[in-house]
């Protein structure tokens, strides 16, 4: 937090140079090229691994998720009723 009042002071100062400011915008300009070079990458990750789902596995096992919760119904229900 300090640090960026001290920048921000010195930004305000008629001492701070011309060069300092292109430098700190060119920094900047780094730190948005590394964000949209690790956002194509996660892109390409993501791409690549739901290419490798099957929606109809994904279907099924919620079908068998669904019938197993039923069956765990009606056996709570002769158990306990």
């Amino acid at each position: 937090m300090n640090k960026l009042r001290s920048l921000s002071t010195r930004l305000k100062t008629p001492k701070f140079r011309y060069g300092q400011k292109i430098a700190i915008e060119n920094i900047h300009v780094a730190d948005v090229i590394l964000q949209i070079a690790a956002m194509k990458g996660a892109s390409a990750v993501l791409k690549q691994e739901h290419k490798k789902l099957n929606l109809n596995e994904i279907e099924d096992m919620q079908d068998d998720l669904q019938d197993m919760f039923e069956d765990m119904e009606e056996i709570n229900e002769v158990i306990y009723f």
